[in-house]
């Protein structure tokens, strides 16, 4: 009893060894509890991250996009003294099936005599597959290229369409039409 003699700690203000055991004891559990509880939110948030990767792989493994080709040019075909130029434009399907497909045209500069042909709204359209657009204008309306005998007119073309889960994508395409040759330029499909 030399403690007791020295320091003298009575049970009944500074409790007993095992009242002080327990608050040790209560002391690393709360410690090693937050501890855990840290290392789960860690997981959680590396779950989070690999939920978006993996729903950005998904979206990406089912997103449709078009491809635009030209494949007919008929230039200067004399129609009452125009010189009217017939163009026909393949919009094909890469991958996957596009539902609900719709389109509209915009033209940069002014143009007389221009006329589109072609089913402007598609319900489904399959892999592979695609639709056509043809459109005529007349030549002598449109503007040149500075110091220059050739014309040329831009063709916006924007393809808005979902995917199989309802995704919706606008889509824009570009033809460049000169004198000599035809240019198109197919953007990536963007999601709303």
């Amino acid at each position: 009893m030399i403690y007791g003699n020295i320091f003298p700690l009575p049970a009944d203000v500074w409790g007993t060894v095992s009242d002080w055991a327990a608050v040790i004891v209560y002391g690393i559990t709360g410690y090693l509890i937050y501890r855990t509880l840290q290392s789960q939110l860690k997981v959680q948030e590396l779950q989070q991250i690999h939920a978006k990767i993996e729903r950005y792989n998904h979206i990406q493994n089912i997103l449709p996009a078009f491809n635009l080709e030209v494949s007919d040019v008929i230039a200067n075909v004399n129609i009452d003294e125009l010189h009217v130029k017939n163009v026909t434009c393949i919009f094909k399907l890469n991958n996957n099936v596009a539902k609900n497909v719709s389109y509209k045209v915009e033209v940069q500069v002014v143009v007389n005599n221009f006329s589109i042909s072609g089913d402007n709204d598609f319900q489904f359209i399959n892999s592979g597959e695609g639709f056509n657009i043809s459109f005529n204008f007349d030549t002598k309306s449109i503007k040149y290229f500075p110091g220059s005998i050739s014309y040329w007119i831009d063709i916006n073309f924007l393809i808005s369409y979902e995917d199989i889960e309802k995704n919706h994508y606008n889509q824009k395409c570009l033809l460049t039409i000169t004198q000599n040759k035809s240019y198109v330029k197919s953007g990536y499909p963007i999601s709303d």
